[in-house]
């Protein structure tokens, strides 16, 4: 989570521009705490202009009227929490732990966390490996040993499923708790990979991805068969050397990035403020469905236009046309169709 989101969400709070409630919304969003939508994040940051500039002693004053004003002690103790973090006081410890699992009959990888990155890397292993780190930041050393103790992480086969999750108290006031995953498995192995708050990665792997995070970015590549990718608050991409099955890509603030090198199937990308930029084969036919709001439609793809021409929406059959439909969707940004060169394929 970002320091500075949660104290541009306090400062819009102590200048009375949103609620209590709404300041709690936005809060639990960027520490993970709940999938809520929630305003965009840029847009607070547009709102407060250079408050976020300010440092030292502005800033303690600022939180202490908002920790004093009644919003503030609507919020209890999440305004410690954001003071904590932000003036980087506290005691901090960290734990690692490995496991090593027989690969053989196991078809899906599912991980999952609360508030931390997970990457995946596809190899030529006929095991898995598991890396999980944990990471506990409390007022005290003790509070922080406490809380470790507490926050379990289990990968453990179940049928042809290698789970990974974590288990923590709950209500953990003052206290940051954080568990990523580096793990290597067999390319074969398609993934389910979930966190509310950290970036999402895969590389290498041929039986498809599903990806998502709450605030963080997503990132697949040099992969292979359908793909499900979403974020609600950053980048998401895909360089895929074969797109086998349908593809989705969505984010609400962030650009989309997506090449595909080899694969005829349905595409799905859209955000509300990114462009999308999308890179298929030479030889790709299907129909084409692009609009943006604020911004332009551009394709390398040669697009048959009926009607008058528009910037910012394109229709058409891409190549001979057929059943995948290509649907493109932004509402700030440009939206780019490009045909890879037969060396780029």
């Amino acid at each position: 989570m970002s320091s500075e989101e949660q104290m541009a969400i306090l400062k819009l709070l102590e200048q009375g521009k949103i609620t209590a409630q709404e300041a709690e919304r936005l809060l639990r969003a960027v520490s993970g705490q709940s999938r809520g939508d929630g305003p965009r994040l840029d847009e607070l940051g547009k709102n407060i202009g250079q408050a976020m500039q300010e440092a030292g002693r502005a800033i303690s004053d600022a939180v202490g009227t908002a920790r004093r004003s009644p919003a503030g002690r609507a919020l209890g103790g999440m305004v410690d929490d954001v003071v904590s973090e932000f003036s980087g006081s506290g005691e901090e410890i960290e734990e690692t732990r490995e496991w090593t699992l027989e690969a053989a009959g196991v078809a899906l990888l599912q991980a999952d966390t609360s508030n931390g990155a997970i990457a995946v890397e596809g190899t030529d292993l006929e095991e898995i490996r598991v890396r999980a780190t944990k990471k506990v930041k409390a007022r005290t050393r003790q509070q922080a040993e406490e809380c470790a103790a507490q926050v379990e992480v289990h990968a453990q086969r179940e049928g042809d499923t290698v789970r990974i999750w974590e288990e923590r108290p709950r209500n953990l006031t003052g206290i940051r708790v954080e568990v990523r995953y580096l793990v290597q498995c067999p390319r074969q192995l398609a993934l389910r990979l979930n966190t509310l708050n950290g970036a999402v990665t895969s590389q290498g792997t041929r039986a498809g991805v599903e990806a998502s995070t709450l605030n963080g970015k997503v990132e697949v590549k040099d992969s292979q068969g359908p793909m499900k990718l979403h974020s609600k608050n950053g980048k998401v991409a895909a360089h895929l050397e074969l797109l086998s099955g349908r593809g989705e890509f969505e984010t609400a603030n962030g650009k989309v990035e997506v090449v595909v090198r080899a694969g005829q199937a349905p595409i799905d990308a859209k955000t509300l403020n990114g462009a999308v930029d999308l890179s298929l084969p030479a030889d790709f036919s299907g129909r084409l469905d692009a609009s943006t709001v604020h911004g332009h439609v551009h394709s390398e793809f040669p697009i048959p236009v009926v009607g008058k021409p528009d910037k910012a929406r394109l229709e058409g059959d891409i190549g001979p046309g057929g059943e995948h439909l290509v649907r493109l969707r932004t509402l700030n940004g440009a939206i780019s169709l490009k045909k890879l060169a037969a060396a780029q394929e």
